[in-house]
């Protein structure tokens, strides 16, 4: 089952184009930002990200693209609902570590992410 942790994780890398980067926004490890990827590959049997070995920066591989696409949109559906709950500051409790994510913190990443879908379509 998809945790939102390692979700958010994929879309920060994808703006990021960089696992170290995503972990310095998260302030997470590597080591956990790598865990967190490697947890959706697997639940979903698809690679995300084109790995350029040897060179800097991530891409989105075509599914990639499209998984991050619908998560964006899943987590802000998922604000939306805590602000019709009537919660001025939402935060995710994630199960693994009992750390909080503050939906308003990280929302300028997530919305930030880029789509390449609609790049590819133009």
């Amino acid at each position: 089952m998809l945790q939102i942790e390692p979700v958010v994780t994929v879309i920060i890398i994808a703006k990021q184009e960089s696992f170290k980067g995503a972990a310095a926004a998260l302030k997470r490890s590597q080591a956990t930002v790598s865990r967190h990827v490697e947890h959706v590959e697997t639940e979903l049997g698809q690679r995300l990200f084109k790995r350029n070995h040897g060179a800097p920066g991530v891409h989105l591989t075509p599914w990639g693209t499209r998984f991050v696409f619908w998560a964006r949109a899943f987590l802000t559906v998922l604000t939306m609902i805590y602000r019709l709950a009537g919660k001025a500051e939402p935060t995710l409790e994630l199960l693994r570590d009992q750390a909080r994510i503050d939906v308003w913190e990280i929302r300028p990443l997530i919305l930030g992410a880029k789509n390449m879908d609609q790049e590819s379509a133009a």
